[in-house]
């Protein structure tokens, strides 16, 4: 059976930031998490701070709407959803439930 998911978003662009840019308290947290950091890029959604290189990538066996390219899943039935916009500098965020 395939489940209807209802994705919500405010369509507002969000800065993707290298590790240079995070505060150093969220670079505190994520040297404790795992190392490596470095090369990855984030994205700040309501308070939490979201490493791209962590999202699952969108496949056939999800269901899914055309416009979001990857998730990280926060709750049994709700996941953050991410679109990369094209210059690859911004990206929208949202959840869906279902």
């Amino acid at each position: 059976m395939r489940r209807e998911l209802t994705f919500t978003t405010n369509h507002r662009p969000r800065p993707i930031l290298p590790w240079q840019d995070l505060s150093p308290a969220e670079k505190t947290i994520l040297d404790s998490l795992r190392p490596a950091v470095e090369s990855s890029t984030f994205v700040r959604y309501r308070g939490q701070l979201y490493d791209l290189t962590e999202a699952e990538v969108f496949t056939r066996r999800v269901p899914m709407d055309d416009d979001w390219d990857g998730f990280w899943p926060v709750a049994e039935h709700e996941a953050v959803v991410i679109r990369i916009l094209k210059d690859r500098k911004w990206a929208v965020v949202g959840t869906a439930k279902g």
